[in-house]
């Protein structure tokens, strides 16, 4: 028993000898298995790294050389463009990994859909696109990994205006029939209607209104006054106006205006700005236009004369109540140069008249029928649009291109009616018509130039016409005893209405009444543009 026990254990201990034997060449095989994935995974790892790198360095050359872009061709900006990558490249180059890179670039511009397009050198260029290449030498295996990268930087440029729109102007120096005319006389005539430009040219002495019924002995007094009825301060200035300058026009337009502002108050500090001391404060002038705006909108905020609770009497109607604003101030438009449909600029809008009106025409139930009809209506005199399309910055001379639209007037009317009959059950006609009246035509480009940073001079926009509006008829929300019938209605009056009424004024306008006021001197409908500072011209961005 004992001699079969020791021979059990001595076989037992010689299968574990050849066990141990067995594992060794697959310890060894998967050794070399697990070194190989270590060094393909650490050369691949710096090659990772090193295409980072390049990315990096590519976004920041791209975007160093994008500050270049400032409406140069391409052909003049090469060697700038050279030199402004070299000097990138050594900025931020020295801590990336492998071989010294090689960056290249193109010029170029981005289509709608972001895609670049490399341009000549004739071409101005609004892109530069970027490649920055490297390679890394392996560690464990035999050769080199290389990596590039790309990048897209755009200049974008910013800028900001104002638009400001005006009814009608008469200027004698316009006119080939006014100005020998007047000249003669050793006058010229410059009036404005429904515009501030007409008290623009005005200016009256500060010390005149110490004696204008403000009750103020000195002119600390009169910069110190509070609780002014704004009123109360246009009176006054037509009577300093009527006094120093004798302008009859513009004493008329103040007197009407303080009619229309009887409750609103104001502080002359908010709008007197002024440094009083000794007798330059007493010998000093103010424009009559600067007054009015700044006082209208210190008092009200947003346009000169607002009567919000209009109530009007129609004939044969109920009352319609609505709003009225005159004198709109200059509104603010910015943008970017070349906006994209995916991000437009912002329209912006000016008029001189805006009037809202709304109410319930008519409201009668005599049992058997009933009739009611309501009415909306949209009114706005020297109505403008504009919207910023480009811009170039150069020094001492910028310039913004202002897409503008203006007319005389702009109307809209909604018109909401039901016929019924018994309760309401049968209803025989119901819905809505909508009549329009609106500039005809798309927007014109208006070009500023502004040298050596002088932002005071406005570019002006009139359509060479009147700016008769255009006439259209929506009336598809109208039905007849449940039936859609406004398709139809739309599709016979709408091309009369093109084909034969809009024409008509079109002519009217253009050939006989616009050539006429011309000869006069007279502009209908405008607006002006001033560009504001300062256009930000070449920020980088990276696109793509």
């Amino acid at each position: 028993m004992v001699v079969a026990c020791a021979r059990t254990g001595k076989k037992k201990d010689e299968h574990a000898e050849q066990e141990r034997g067995a594992v060794a060449p697959m310890v060894a095989f998967m050794l070399v298995l697990l070194i190989g994935f270590a060094s393909f995974a650490v050369d691949l790892g710096m090659q990772r790294v090193a295409r980072r790198d390049m990315q990096a360095l590519a976004d920041i050359v791209a975007m160093d050389m994008a500050r270049r872009i400032d409406g140069r061709t391409a052909g003049a900006l090469q060697g700038e463009m050279a030199t402004a990558r070299d000097l990138s490249v050594a900025r931020n180059s020295t801590t990336t990994v492998g071989d010294e890179p090689v960056v290249t670039y193109e010029l170029g511009v981005l289509a709608t859909d972001g895609a670049f397009a490399p341009v000549g050198s004739g071409v101005v260029p609004q892109a530069v696109r970027v490649t920055a290449r490297t390679s890394v030498d392996f560690s464990f295996q035999p050769g080199e990994g290389a990596a590039a990268r790309t990048a897209v930087a755009m200049a974008e440029s910013k800028a900001c205006f104002s638009i400001g729109s005006y009814a009608a102007t008469i200027k004698s120096d316009d006119s080939p029939l006014l100005k020998p005319l007047l000249g003669l006389l050793g006058t010229k005539l410059n009036l404005s209607l429904i515009d501030a430009r007409g008290l623009a040219n005005v200016d009256i002495p500060l010390l005149g209104f110490i004696h204008a019924g403000l009750g103020v002995g000195t002119l600390d007094e009169l910069v110190a006054l509070r609780g002014v009825k704004l009123g109360d301060f246009y009176l006054a200035m037509a009577d300093v106006l009527r006094r120093e300058a004798g302008n009859t026009a513009q004493v008329i337009l103040l007197q009407a205006l303080a009619a229309r502002v009887p409750g609103l108050n104001l502080n002359l500090a908010d709008i007197l700005a002024l440094g009083t001391g000794g007798s330059a404060g007493l010998d000093g002038m103010v424009n009559v236009l600067d007054l009015v705006t700044t006082g209208l909108f210190a008092a009200n905020g947003t346009n000169g004369v607002s009567i919000p609770d209009l109530k009007i009497g129609v004939p044969g109607l109920a009352e319609l109540t609505g709003s009225v604003k005159i004198i709109q101030k200059p509104n603010i438009g910015c943008g970017r140069a070349r906006p994209s449909a995916a991000q437009p600029n912002q329209v912006a809008h000016s008029n001189q008249i805006e009037v809202r009106l709304g109410g319930k025409g008519v409201d009668l139930n005599i049992g058997i029928a009933h009739l009611a009809a309501s009415v909306k209506v949209l009114i706005e005199l020297a109505p403008a649009d504009a919207v910023l399309k480009d811009i170039t910055c150069r020094p001492g001379h910028d310039t913004i291109v202002v897409a503008v639209g203006d007319s005389l007037l702009t109307l809209t009317i909604t018109l909401d009616v039901l016929v019924s009959a018994l309760a309401d059950l049968i209803k025989i006609a119901e819905g809505g018509i909508d009549l329009r009246a609106s500039r005809y035509g798309p927007l014109k480009d208006l070009t500023i130039d502004v040298f050596n940073e002088n932002y005071t001079v406005p570019g002006a926009s009139g359509g060479g016409n009147i700016g008769l509006p255009e006439l259209s008829v929506d009336a598809k929300r109208l039905k007849l005893l449940g039936l859609p019938v406004g398709e139809g209605l739309n599709y016979i009056l709408n091309p009369l209405l093109k084909h034969l009424v809009n024409p008509l004024l079109q002519g009217l306008d253009r050939y006989l009444l616009s050539p006429l006021l011309g000869f006069l001197g007279i502009q209908i409908s405008g607006a002006e543009i001033y560009a504001l500072p300062k256009p930000k011209c070449g920020q980088p961005a990276l696109r793509g």
